[in-house]
């Protein structure tokens, strides 16, 4: 009975809409994970330098969604002695 609703027509739009959000997922799964990954390098360094990390600061560390803003503060604090110049403009 499911056979005589059967449009290919639709089928084809159907399976390209699961293929896109099959994709975009994906996308939006990796650049979490990188994010995730970045933020967790940085309190790393930030750590291993013996640099004290307020909480309020974690916070602002762990919930910045900008991969990019954080590889910028990473670099930072490489060479930074205070967490100050970490987030200096």
């Amino acid at each position: 009975m499911e056979d005589l609703f059967k449009d290919p027509f639709i089928d084809r739009f159907v399976e390209q809409g699961r293929e896109e959000g099959i994709e975009q997922g994906i996308e939006q799964g990796k650049r979490l994970g990188r994010t995730d990954a970045v933020a967790h390098v940085l309190l790393a360094i930030l750590a291993a330098r013996g640099i004290a990390i307020p909480e309020q600061t974690r916070a602002r560390i762990v919930e910045c969604a900008d991969p990019d803003q954080l590889e910028s503060w990473a670099t930072r604090a490489a060479t930074s002695t205070t967490v100050d110049e970490v987030f200096a403009s």
